[in-house]
């Protein structure tokens, strides 16, 4: 696979939405992350995502554009280990780059966190997370609560994403893979000094990125979303599921 073949692998992403390899006549929809139904029936309330013939990504519900597809480059998958510090009963979690390489789609916000917010209400597993990926995150220090984190991505419109289907991160799931956003992220916010026109036009040109190796793109990611495998304690339920199509 030629990582310089940017139309190549702009194919080979819409070849996986649209399960060219099963030839069953489904293709891969997002079920958002408030919607606990199964592969049968995740489609039923319209509470998922639906990819167009060229990749955009739609809400159901409304048929609303959500993120644009702008193109594919090749990154490694990452996943999500445990790790210890300090004491043993305190723990943090870290990223770690597999070296197993696949396609991963671009993708560009067609809508801001603040205006997802005004239209579908601000909460988690709906439209606006799948956006802005709000959490909190508590911290413990041997066994004790410390502090609580509060964070949101604070993307505006025209924002880029690098979206991957994780089959590693499917929690169990057949034929199901977790969705994985890796992105490259300055400063805590509009306004923040690291927030500088150099920095925010990393966070939006994708072009910085088409064609170029893969060694090149992966170190320019500062942070990572996994929408996905979080077992036996989901906080979202984001998953990438084969279904109809709309």
């Amino acid at each position: 696979m030629d990582y310089r073949d940017t139309a190549r692998l702009k194919q080979l992403w819409l070849d996986q939405i649209n399960r060219k390899a099963f030839n069953d006549g489904r293709v891969m929809a997002i079920r958002n992350g408030r919607n606990k139904n199964d592969v049968n029936n995740f489609q039923k309330q319209l509470d998922y995502y639906y990819f167009a013939a060229n990749g955009d990504i739609h809400y159901a519900k409304d048929n609303r554009l959500i993120k644009k597809f702008v193109g594919a480059v090749i990154v490694d998958y990452v996943n999500t280990t445990k790790k210890n510090y300090g004491y043993a009963d305190s723990v943090t979690h870290e990223y770690r780059h597999t070296g197993e390489y696949t396609v991963s789609g671009i993708y560009k916000m067609a809508i801001s966190g603040d205006e997802a917010e005004n239209i579908y209400g601000y909460g988690d597993g709906n439209v606006y997370t799948f956006i802005e990926a709000n959490i909190t995150l508590s911290k413990f220090w041997n066994g004790a609560h410390y502090d609580n984190i509060y964070f949101k991505r604070q993307f505006g419109r025209d924002y880029i994403e690098f979206l991957v289907m994780n089959p590693h991160a499917n929690e169990g799931l057949a034929n199901c893979a977790g969705v994985d956003s890796y992105y490259v992220y300055y400063g805590g916010g509009f306004g923040h000094p690291d927030r500088t026109p150099q920095n925010v036009h990393k966070m939006m040109d994708e072009k910085l990125y088409l064609g170029e190796r893969p060694e090149f793109v992966v170190p320019q990611f500062t942070r990572y979303v996994k929408f996905s495998d979080s077992w036996d304690t989901p906080w979202w339920f984001f998953m990438f599921m084969p279904g109809h199509k709309n």
